[in-house]
């Protein structure tokens, strides 16, 4: 918040001073037979505030558990990651009985009388809040999470009361606005991905370009001269220089990307040596969520190499590869025959009989030419329509985030200096507050673990 001049009537306060982290004392005199809103991680939605309250269960069945304990009103913050850089943030609103239970990897806001959950909600959602919480995340990796210090001590600007009530209304008025241009371009990206799937099939099946001659229909393995897949082990010959290490991530838009590729060095002799792949393979994804994913690898690759998700077909006749490769990423053609019999519910996988047994119709190489040609004319529109798309959901993130910066740099909303200024807010809740037990209790927490004991409420005036 350096260099930032707020408007007259504003505050800066820490978070932890005007509102209540993680309350303790909560749901102590509740009977077991009252219905309360179980609340797992799940049940946010991330980025939009969205909670789903509707699962109900009798206080009785959760009381003895460590769960997250919370009341209609109160703002969850997802600790963990990836669910706190995703924004799984929410105030708890529709609770059973104003009363909620769910995961433990929430921290709980419990926001005073004058400080609006909305609009502390608003204010942890901006990137810059995450981007600092993130810098401040601790724990064994994969499980960090953000301390409830962050929230203690995070500096937040308070505006009078009643503004905090039109910087929340005229947030919510613009970014449906935005959430309502998103869905039209998510839907345009949409349409976009059902055009060319139908495109691929009027191509492959002669509608686009009739074939002048007959196809015939063979398997991939007699069309190909090599069929295998990557090595094992693999982990050993990592690298920060050397050849590229393809992966299944680096195939996933059936196409080779290789921006994020690994890097190996082979011992001499290395196994792995047989899977290097030359211009004019196919690579097919054969376990994984991204199974039967595809890629055609292009001239000028440089020595690369196929992990053991990957099968590498090589082509007696490097010609057809490109005919070969629509057809197998044509959802009414290969890629629905593979999807068909990947095998294993929860990690699917192909083996490389399936696909060399896999049929194709293969068009003479004149009529490939042709189809191909009038193919990529058309795609080449749909790629440059997905671009477009694609940047103007760029710009409403970056639209989003700046009605957000605005918001809580006052101006957003006009001010009025009929408003009580936010001085006489803070003081307000600093004297409810005084002789609060949990805040006592605090206080007397923060002091036996050796931090150092700032005022209750530390006010800066602009």
């Amino acid at each position: 918040m350096n260099g930032v001049d707020f408007p007259q009537g504003w505050e800066i306060a820490r978070l932890g001073d005007v509102a209540v982290i993680n309350p303790r004392s909560f749901l102590a005199e509740v009977a077991t037979e009252t219905e309360v809103s179980f609340v797992p991680m799940a049940a946010l939605e991330a980025g939009s505030g969205l909670l789903d309250a509707s699962d109900i269960r009798p206080w009785g069945d959760l009381s003895g558990r460590s769960y997250t304990r919370f009341a209609e009103g109160d703002v969850l913050f997802a600790k963990i990651t990836p669910c706190m850089e995703n924004g799984k943030f929410a105030v708890a609103r529709g609770l059973r009985n104003g009363l909620g239970v769910g995961s433990t990897e929430f921290h709980v806001i419990r926001c005073p009388q004058g400080l609006e959950a909305k609009y502390v909600f608003y204010l942890l959602l901006q990137q810059s809040t995450r981007k600092r919480a993130r810098a401040v995340m601790s724990g064994a990796v994969g499980q960090l999470r953000v301390p409830a210090d962050f929230l203690f001590e995070l500096a937040i600007p308070v505006p009078p009361a009643a503004e905090q009530m039109r910087i929340v209304a005229e947030i919510e008025k613009q970014l449906t606005r935005l959430d309502t241009a998103v869905a039209a371009l998510e839907g345009a990206r949409a349409n976009v991905k059902l055009y060319r799937a139908s495109l691929l099939k009027a191509a492959i099946d002669g509608h686009l370009v009739p074939h002048r001659q007959s196809e015939f229909r063979t398997s991939l393995g007699e069309l190909a001269v090599l069929i295998t897949s990557g090595s094992r082990g693999w982990a050993e010959y990592y690298a920060d220089k050397g050849p590229f290490f393809i992966r299944a991530q680096d195939i996933n838009t059936d196409s080779l990307r290789l921006d994020s590729a690994a890097r190996v060095r082979l011992p001499e002799r290395a196994e792995g040596i047989r899977t290097r792949v030359a211009p004019g393979d196919l690579l097919v994804t054969i376990t994984g969520a991204n199974v039967a994913k595809t890629a055609l690898v292009a001239w000028g690759i440089g020595e690369a190499y196929v992990s053991q998700h990957i099968a590498l077909i090589r082509l007696k006749d490097p010609a057809n590869a490109k005919f070969i490769y629509y057809w197998l990423v044509s959802p009414a053609h290969g890629r629905r025959a593979l999807e068909a019999q990947a095998y294993g519910a929860g990690k699917p996988g192909l083996n490389l009989t399936q696909l060399r047994d896999l049929i194709i119709a293969l068009p003479a190489r004149l009529d490939q030419d042709s189809l191909i040609a009038a193919l990529e004319r058309r795609t080449s529109i749909l790629e440059a329509l997905e671009a477009a798309v694609d940047n103007a959901l760029v710009r409403a993130d970056r639209l989003r985030q700046s009605v957000l910066m605005r918001a809580f740099e006052g101006r957003l909303v006009s001010q009025d200096r009929k408003d009580e200024p936010a001085s006489a807010l803070l003081q307000r809740i600093r004297a409810e507050r005084l002789g609060s037990p949990s805040v006592l209790r605090a206080r007397r927490r923060r002091a036996r673990q050796g931090r150092l004991q700032l005022p209750l409420v530390e006010v800066v005036s602009s």
